[in-house]
């Protein structure tokens, strides 16, 4: 794929946050939840159910030093699902992939799918957009293109791999027969985004499907508190 193409359909990405983590994004940027696992030093079970098992529902971590946060849920797939449609890891290998990345969505339409799901939609959103030709300029190495949302194996468990990843200039973008506009599922980051805020257009608040409100720069890490 070439870069030009991208940023031409894409000058925009969007991630969308538990509000109770709205703080910690602040002031640590976004993390992947493996990097935040690490920086909460979870350690035995908790860590194995964490990275390598499905989260049916959001798990609350604490630290000494570093208070609490949210990881998120995966509601939109099942270990079932994943069973049947990963074709180059077992599942856990795969959680384990795509829990050691953060994950952005390239249109509207696609965050607004996930915003107004009957799991999410009843509750408030922290959505952070994004400046996508300066994610790319800082953090292009550890970049990955998925063609599909990774994360859902409902109501269909499409086929997925670790091996469907791939760079920007790896991305077979005109060999796929969809609308440009929905050929890249996912724009993900290993790690994490630790300079967010370099990076960010706005911060919106969205609930069932749409932005309801914009929050005001400098932001208040006590919004959500």
């Amino acid at each position: 794929m070439q870069l030009e193409t991208l940023l031409s359909l894409h000058p925009e990405l969007y991630h969308m946050a538990d509000p109770k983590n709205f703080a910690k994004i602040l002031s640590c940027g976004l993390m992947s939840t493996e990097a935040l696992v690490d920086l909460f030093e979870v350690t035995g079970e908790e860590r194995v159910a964490l990275l390598s098992s499905h989260r049916p529902d959001s798990v609350r971590i604490s630290h000494p030093s570093h208070g609490v946060a949210i990881v998120r849920d995966q509601k939109p797939m099942s270990l079932g699902g994943l069973m049947r449609s990963v074709r180059d890891a077992t599942p856990e290998q795969f959680l384990e992939f795509i829990n050691r990345r953060t994950f952005f969505w390239p249109t509207k339409a696609r965050l607004s799918r996930m915003n107004g799901a009957r799991a999410y939609r009843h509750d408030p959103h922290v959505v952070f957009v994004v400046r996508t030709e300066s994610i790319v300029q800082r953090h292009r190495a550890r970049i990955l293109l998925s063609p599909m949302n990774s994360g859902a194996t409902t109501p269909v468990p499409h086929d997925r791999s670790v091996a469907m990843f791939k760079s920007i200039e790896l991305f077979d973008f005109d060999g796929m027969k969809r609308n440009k506009l929905e050929r890249i599922g996912e724009l993900t980051v290993e790690g994490g985004v630790p300079d967010l805020l370099d990076h960010v257009l706005r911060v919106e608040v969205w609930a069932a499907g749409q932005a309801v409100r914009t929050l005001s720069d400098p932001y208040d890490p006590s919004e959500f508190a």
